[in-house]
């Protein structure tokens, strides 16, 4: 049986003499594709998404991907994270956090100097409240917020605006802080200590992806190829991980093969989010 080699440098893709636009899905991926509606608040009435087929290089890609599939998304499960972190010129050596349970009990040097922001209003702050309570239970995640109440923690509504408080040193203390925030930060010369909770740091998921519908899906995938190879350069220089195995550590972070995680269930947080943030307002009295 004579087989056709694809056909990828023009506008289609041309496979057994069956063309179809680059980025499109396969016959293979329509006809296992499922419907199902869009979460709120993302949906209109009505409206229903298809399967969206992505885009990667790996080692399914002859000669232009080493990387397994599963490597890859390993990987990009741990490119960002929160930990701890504090500005070391105004705690001047004082004591500072080491795990999450840290701030149940926090002293009194901490009063007035620890920010954090509201999880109805970031997503990565709804996730640390989730994978607290997914990890250490309602009663010892109540324990935290509630000590963090008594310090009198400012809540903000974004996570740049408590990471420039916590840079110039008006709140020195942050509950959190993402990898990317904290990379940008170290590699302009903040004073920061940036520190994984022993019990571990909360992971996050970062994804590149060709939309279905893409008007240029030519364009689109030569951006992801620049991304997954020439790109990643771009993103070692901003302090920040890479997705290339044997990448250098960004300054002031630690190997990621060095790092501990705490489990971490998204759909069950997800599914439980109305739950978790009335938890929360109850637990901190902020409605």
């Amino acid at each position: 049986m004579k087989r056709h080699s694809p056909h990828r440098f023009g506008r289609q893709s041309r496979v057994n003499e069956h063309p179809r636009e680059i980025g499109e899905p396969s016959q293979r991926v329509i006809e296992r594709s499922v419907e199902e509606p869009l979460s709120p608040p993302h949906r209109d009435r009505g409206e229903k998404h298809r399967y969206a087929e992505l885009h990667c290089l790996s080692n399914f890609s002859f000669q232009r991907g080493a990387s397994s599939a599963l490597e890859l998304f390993e990987r990009a499960k741990k490119l960002g994270y929160a930990a701890l972190v504090s500005n070391t010129s105004e705690m001047k050596g004082g004591p500072v956090p080491d795990d999450w349970m840290s701030f149940a009990t926090p002293p009194k040097a901490w009063e007035d100097r620890i920010a954090y922001v509201d999880p109805r209003g970031s997503s990565v702050a709804f996730m640390v409240l989730a994978a607290l309570v997914q990890n250490f239970g309602e009663e010892k995640a109540r324990q935290i917020y509630q000590g963090l109440k008594s310090t009198r923690a400012e809540v903000s509504m974004n996570t740049p605006g408590s990471v420039a408080k916590l840079v110039s040193g008006e709140r020195p203390l942050m509950m959190y802080i993402l990898t990317n925030h904290v990379g940008d930060a170290l590699r302009k010369g903040a004073p920061l200590d940036f520190r994984i909770p022993t019990s571990g740091a909360v992971p996050f998921y970062f994804s590149a992806g060709l939309l279905k519908t893409a008007r240029h899906p030519n364009a689109a995938k030569l951006y992801l190829e620049f991304l997954l190879s020439e790109g990643q350069d771009v993103i070692i220089s901003r302090g920040e991980y890479a997705l290339r195995n044997g990448a250098p550590s960004p300054k002031g972070l630690p190997p990621l093969d060095q790092t501990k995680f705490l489990r971490f269930d998204l759909a069950k947080a997800l599914a439980e989010q109305k739950k978790l943030i009335a938890w929360w307002q109850d637990v901190t009295g902020i409605q």
